[in-house]
């Protein structure tokens, strides 16, 4: 049983209302007993929730949140939020500048947070007056939206094609992602804090993806692999070796449902963040008809033909192995 608090990081260009997002989820009852890691207390504006503060970085609040400033590691802060305990979730709000990557890569291999935590989503706010201009020309925001589980929308109320341009534009970078509206910060807290992998919104998006790539950008592209026999166990180990070998910092964020041989009835749910990978999980069963292999891979100057090769050879590599006398 997984008793680790679910945890999802908010990221976002600067002005793409992040912090409006967060005011508003902290005043729904939806919200409670969650924990909030966010950069400074004054961007928020609490005060009006304010119950007691027994320590500078600390604030709990009426609606039953816990909000916390970070200072220093991540794992620090969230060492001193469970001493204080009573919250079932965690959001961690980032800077508008910052890479969500090495965040990401340390909520999995910190030996504490790999104990306590779980990374359940990575949500991204994307400005849909600014948001194509932003896209195009800074890495950040394209670095942000490509590692993004679901992109909320946001400021839709004040273009006049209600968003079109800037789903458009978040679609030519990240055609597979999640992407909901969001105004004045309105959204349902289920999509903050809906499990990435693997749900039925995501598992059907996936599904939908051709065999093939998408770059619409200069350098990041998202790569599906599809694969209708199961996989040897070794195959899948391998095959993510070569690449967080192969690929290093260009490996942006890998994912997807796996059919292997030694288990072909619970599919492997695969996880990574650059050269880092969650260990391969399972789930109990296949969430729908579909028990082909189906994977992601999003990053820079991808050679799509050359993964495919990649895992077709090992594969036939290791089934040439395993049938040897």
């Amino acid at each position: 049983m997984n008793t680790r608090l679910p945890l999802t990081v908010l990221t976002g260009f600067l002005g793409s209302g992040k912090t409006t997002l967060v005011r508003a989820l902290l005043r729904q009852p939806g919200f409670q007993r969650t924990a909030v890691i966010i950069n400074e207390f004054g961007e928020i504006g609490l005060d009006h929730d304010l119950i007691a503060s027994s320590r500078e970085d600390l604030m709990a609040l009426r609606t039953g949140c816990l909000c916390c400033a970070m200072h220093g590691e991540l794992a620090e802060t969230v060492q001193r939020l469970m001493a204080v305990g009573g919250f079932d979730r965690l959001l961690l709000e980032t800077s508008g500048l910052a890479d969500p990557t090495p965040i990401l890569q340390t909520a999995i291999v910190d030996p504490y947070l790999a104990a306590t935590v779980d990374l359940t989503t990575v949500v991204v706010t994307v400005d849909a007056l600014h948001g194509p201009p932003v896209l195009q020309e800074h890495d950040a925001a394209r670095r942000q939206v490509a590692l993004a589980d679901r992109v909320l929308l946001t400021k839709t109320d004040l273009v006049t094609d209600s968003g079109a341009q800037a789903t458009q534009a978040v679609r030519a970078l990240r055609p597979d992602v999640l992407l909901s509206p969001s105004i004045h910060g309105n959204v349902a807290p289920h999509l903050l804090f809906t499990p990435a992998m693997p749900s039925t919104d995501w598992l059907a998006l996936l599904h939908a993806l051709p065999t093939a790539r998408h770059t619409h950008d200069a350098t990041i592209t998202t790569v599906s692999l599809r694969l209708d026999t199961p996989l040897h166990a070794v195959t899948l180990t391998l095959f993510l070796q070569a690449l967080a070998e192969n690929c290093g910092p260009d490996l942006l964020r890998v994912k997807g449902l796996v059919a292997l041989r030694e288990s072909p009835e619970t599919p492997a749910v695969v996880h990574g963040v650059q050269h880092v990978f969650y260990p391969v999980t399972w789930l109990d069963g296949w969430p729908s008809e579909d028990h082909t292999t189906r994977l992601v891979l999003i990053g820079r100057r991808f050679d799509v033909e050359w993964l495919a090769l990649l895992l077709h050879t090992i594969e036939a590599e290791v089934a040439q192995a395993t049938s040897l006398p």
